[in-house]
């Protein structure tokens, strides 16, 4: 943990000092060259970021079937830059450094890619670029799928949202084995959720995700659209909404909905969330793709939650957002 500390005061600092010695990255080959050369940049607010790891040639800067796609802002990129300047890429430390510099914890190992996108010859195009807020998600589940969220169902998670416990009911347990504590987040993202005593979540909770977990995009087949369906038939309750935005939009336990990260809590870097769009339909002189640098021996990906009612799982597609964020 020490080691983590130590290396996000450095990626923190890094940023603040970037913005008074680096030249300027305007555009995403800019990036793409600052990158290669080791060198750093203060880089445009244009410019968002996302890292692919599980194909050697991703179409889309999210999985497919997912409606939107989560992004890294233009500080995050500027402390990967950073990073890789003054320390680099290696084994053990790869990892760490895309966490810590705003990336979700990936898969050690996998081959990665750095997506930069420019935002604005996207929203030149009419793509909107948001900040992952409460509100924001409410806007969209009524504007693209038709759900009306209960305004006292919207002031409880806007009020208490990053309280994933508080929210499901889900509570800290003991390992019967080991005797060791297990965090209830750590539970209910367990393969075999939701298992005998399912993490002491509430009925509610758990009925949703019965009803909804299979149908992540995450899943073969699946997409954002049919799993927002299926919660059209739903009693649209704080447990019941919170677990739809995980299960259909990747929204992880862990999410603050404060457009801070993966972990708002802990107060990383900006994320944003903007239309799943190909990388074809992207202008070409707007997005550039690298490779990361690999030390490390690959290993197996997880498999994505246990799919209830016998919905078919794949292997993860490893996005750095998690299996299941």
């Amino acid at each position: 943990m020490k080691r983590l500390a130590a290396l996000a005061t450095f990626l923190i600092v890094s940023v603040v000092a970037t913005g008074t010695h680096a030249a300027e990255c305007k555009t995403a080959a800019d990036v793409a060259n600052a990158f290669e050369n080791g060198t750093d940049c203060v880089v445009n607010s244009c410019l968002y970021g996302v890292i692919t790891g599980w194909d050697p040639a991703p179409t889309h800067p999210y999985p497919k079937g997912f409606a939107k796609a989560w992004l890294s802002g233009y500080r995050t990129i500027e402390s990967l830059l950073q990073f890789k300047k003054d320390i680099g890429f290696r084994c053990g430390l790869t990892d760490q450094a895309l966490t810590m510099a705003g990336f979700l914890h990936p898969f050690t190992g996998a081959p990665y890619k750095f997506h930069v996108i420019d935002g604005c010859t996207l929203e030149e195009k009419g793509y909107v670029i948001g900040i992952p807020t409460v509100a924001e998600w409410v806007r969209e589940l009524k504007q693209k799928y038709r759900i009306e969220v209960p305004l006292p169902v919207f002031k409880k998670l806007a009020e208490a949202g990053k309280d994933f416990k508080g929210i499901t009911g889900c509570e800290d347990q003991i390992d019967p084995i080991r005797r060791k504590p297990i965090d209830a987040i750590a539970c209910v993202r367990a393969k075999d959720f939701p298992h005998h005593d399912a993490c002491s979540c509430s009925p509610e909770f758990i009925d949703a995700y019965a009803k909804l977990h299979h149908l992540s995009p995450y899943n073969t087949g699946q997409t954002t659209e049919t799993c927002f369906k299926k919660l059209q038939s739903l009693t649209l309750t704080e447990p019941v909404v919170r677990e739809a935005l995980w299960a259909c939009q990747d929204v992880n336990p862990y999410n603050a909905f404060n457009g801070l990260g993966f972990d708002g809590v802990q107060l990383t870097l900006p994320e944003f969330i903007v239309d799943n769009v190909s990388f074809q339909q992207m202008p070409r002189e707007g997005v550039t793709h690298l490779d990361l640098p690999n030390p490390c021996p690959i290993s197996p990906l997880p498999l994505a939650p246990s799919a209830p009612e016998g919905g078919r799982t794949q292997t993860s597609p490893g996005y750095l957002r998690g299996w299941g964020r």
